[in-house]
Order: structure tokens, then C-alpha cells, then sequence
């Protein structure tokens, strides 16, 4: 009995423990749920604005299209949505400002590309400033000068750039 008691204990132990942990991180994320909401919500303002910056509020419209996380209207008239496609290391988020028929500017968000070579898209001006001045219509990859080495990382922004206009194409 006491050789059963020895290989079960440690079991208990883990169990007790694995428990303990996991009811303090789900008490730690419901005081910070709405903090870290409130701090991703914030960024997001601020990227538009940074795109838009003559605009001073933009109202968030309730459609939902493949590939966009967001679309919202500046009080100015114009328009910015956040395109999404599958980049190398995971979903690229674009987000596009577009007036009239042409692109004001973009800018990727958040990525987990690879350093050094498909985190480019964040850090090359020239390959992200391109896209400004475009007309708002879906274009392919080989339309841009992409950054050699990262054609999965510059077919994603092109892709959630091209995402992004055809929910504008919907809502304009």
C-alpha cells in the first residue's frame, strides 16, 4: 500500500498544484481583460490616426468580410480597414487608409515574420510607402517591388491589401 501511496502522491501533488495555477491565471486575466482591451483598442486609434491625421474620430462599421479584421469611417470621409492574409509566421495584418478611388497610405500592424528578412515589411519604408497613391483596385504581387527574400511576407501585404480594397469596393 505505502508503494502505491508513492507513485500516486506526486500525481496528487501536480494535480493540486496544476489546479491552484490555473484558477490564479484565470483571476489575473479577468482584472486584466479589460485593461489589455482598452490598450489594444487605444493602438488601434493611434495607427489610424497616424494614417489619417486631419481625422479626429472614426466610427466603427459592423460588417464582416473575409480577410478584414476592421473597417472604420473617419470623420473626414475617409476610410480605413485592416486587411489580413497568412504571411510565413502568421496572419499580416495591413491596415489601409483609402480616399476616393486611391490608397492614402498603409501600414502593417503586429507580425511574427522572420527577423531580419520578412520583419522588412515593417521596417523597409520604401516597400510599404509604394502602396500610397495606388490606385484602389486589386492588383497581383508582381505589380510592387517586393523585398527579396521575404516573397511570402510581401505576398501577404499584398494579399491583405488586396483584402482590404475589396471591402472597401463593398462599403464606399
Amino acid at each position: 500500500m505505502k508503494h502505491t501511496w508513492n507513485l500516486v502522491k506526486p500525481v496528487v501533488v501536480l494535480g493540486v498544484l496544476c489546479l491552484v495555477v490555473s484558477v490564479a491565471l484565470a483571476f489575473t486575466n479577468g482584472l486584466t481583460a479589460d485593461i489589455i482591451y482598452e490598450r489594444e483598442n487605444a493602438d488601434t486609434v493611434a495607427a489610424r490616426r497616424q494614417l489619417l491625421p486631419d481625422a479626429e474620430e472614426f466610427e466603427i462599421v459592423e460588417e464582416s468580410f473575409d480577410g478584414v479584421q476592421d473597417i472604420a469611417v473617419a470623420d473626414t470621409g475617409e476610410v480605413v480597414i485592416t486587411g489580413v492574409a497568412a504571411g510565413y509566421g502568421g496572419d499580416v495584418p495591413v491596415m489601409v487608409a483609402f480616399d476616393g478611388d486611391a490608397i492614402v497610405a498603409a501600414q502593417v500592424l503586429e507580425i511574427s515574420e522572420t527577423p531580419g528578412v520578412g520583419d522588412q515589411i515593417v521596417t523597409n519604408p520604401d516597400f510599404i510607402g509604394q502602396f500610397a497613391g495606388m490606385a484602389a483596385q486589386p492588383f497581383p504581387v508582381d505589380a510592387v517591388d517586393t523585398i527579396s527574400g521575404a516573397t511570402v511576407s510581401s505576398t501577404a501585404v499584398v494579399e491583405a491589401i488586396n483584402n482590404a480594397i475589396a471591402a472597401y469596393e463593398q462599403v464606399k
